[in-house]
């Protein structure tokens, strides 16, 4: 458990002017946070190889937006562990192998109390009860799939206090961005730092992972009151499952007068990591009919709506990206693509899994380095390089800029607009 560390947050370097501001993203994806977590423990390795052992993320990243699972290596990142300092990469899925098995346990599964027939002493009492058995039971089943979510919120809950504590959104040690949906005011409410400073708001950094990893039918909406408001929030994949754009245009907004929006070569000020958590090689056969029996029942993985809205969120983002900062050095998006269908559950925390989804990112690794091409939306395969070789590209770019501040004796400071 997180100690109980009284900081001030730190502020983050204004450098629009002489550098580049730095996002880092991370798509939800429930149990699937498996693969950026090892993608992110690859290059933090890469940069303490380069800046010294204790060299973290944070260190790096002025802006770590997360969505859903997201979210929650946002928040793992960019929270006060040790001596103010925070976890290393290489914690996020030791979370994932220990407490991923809490929140998506049997245990935690909502289910029908079942009833049991009575032993009757004549054959017709003894039909009658089974029957009697079987319709309650069934109909128990039916209202608790129909009225009830997959799992219950406590788990999770207790989770994400033990490991986030009562940290306030304010203090997280770089700047943070979690989208949500608002259940209450049917909007996307996204959550930031450096809002929650400019407010002095008390929110708590656990209520805004809460809200974000509230998935629709895995989990219900997370209720809190923060600064004398109702909140009622849902996951933040239904606005934004990709958060790139949503911690790029947090940026700008909160750069003075909007300066990074004016300039001509505003989509040059940005340095940007955005890594997925897979998607699946579905096609339009797997919906035959198109009822909404097949859209909501989950087959081999999430039901198909769920992931279908994901994907398409994700690629909508990707293809912007690719259109306004593909061509630069300055965007590297990292996804695997086609995975198979029984991986892209959200909630099979199982040994197997972890350990396949670990081994799937690893790979991705060794593969060929591919970009969407905005004419057309398809991924083009690079031949010459690979994932690995363009994130240590993208590396080298992070501890350059990282040096080019730490030459300044008096940095500029971010100001809110």
């Amino acid at each position: 458990m997180p100690r109980k560390i009284d900081i001030s947050p730190m502020p983050i370097v204004n450098n629009v002017d002489e550098g580049l501001i730095t996002v880092l993203s991370i798509d939800g994806g429930g149990i699937r946070g498996v693969i950026p977590g090892t993608i992110l423990a690859y290059i933090e390795a890469k940069l303490q190889e380069l800046d010294g052992k204790d060299a973290r993320l944070v260190d790096y990243f002025d802006y770590v937006a997360g969505t859903s699972t997201g979210a929650i290596v946002a928040a793992l990142l960019a929270t006060p562990f040790d001596n103010g300092r925070p976890r290393a990469a290489k914690e996020i899925n030791k979370f994932y192998r220990e407490e991923g098995a809490k929140i998506f346990s049997e245990e935690a599964m909502h289910k029908p109390e079942r009833v049991e027939p009575v032993e009757r002493p004549s054959f017709l009492g003894n039909v009658f009860e089974q029957s009697k058995a079987f319709v309650f039971n069934t109909w128990g089943w039916v209202k608790i799939k129909s009225f009830q979510p997959m799992y219950e919120n406590s788990p999770l809950r207790r989770v994400i206090q033990e490991n986030v504590g009562d940290f306030l959104l304010a203090h997280t040690l770089t700047n943070v961005v979690i989208p949500t949906y608002d259940m209450m005011n049917l909007l996307p409410r996204i959550y930031t730092t450096q809002k929650a400073k400019k407010m002095n708001s008390r929110t708590k950094l656990g209520d805004v992972v809460l809200g974000s990893t509230a998935a629709p039918y895995y989990f219900s909406p997370h209720r809190f009151t923060a600064d004398r408001e109702k909140h009622l929030l849902v996951d933040g994949g239904v606005a934004a499952n990709n958060p790139t754009l949503v911690a790029m245009c947090e940026a700008a907004r909160m750069t003075e007068n909007h300066s990074i929006i004016k300039s001509p070569n505003y989509n040059k000020k940005f340095l940007v990591l955005s890594l997925g958590t897979g998607s699946a090689k579905r096609n339009i056969f797997d919906i035959q009919f198109g009822g909404l029996l097949e859209w909501m029942i989950p087959k081999n993985g999430p039901p198909y709506f769920l992931d279908l809205l994901m994907k398409a969120s994700d690629d909508m983002v990707d293809n912007y990206m690719a259109s306004v900062l593909g061509n630069q050095d300055n965007f590297l998006r990292i996804q695997a693509y086609e995975l198979d269908i029984e991986k892209v559950k959200l909630d099979d925390a199982s040994k197997d899994n972890i350990d396949g989804l670990q081994r799937i990112a690893e790979n991705l690794l060794r593969k060929p380095f591919s970009r969407v091409n905005p004419e057309t939306g398809f991924q083009t395969r690079s031949a010459t390089t690979t994932n690995g070789q363009e994130i240590d590209k993208f590396v080298g770019r992070l501890v350059a800029e990282k040096r080019r501040r730490n030459r300044y004796s008096r940095p500029q400071r971010f100001s809110v607009a």
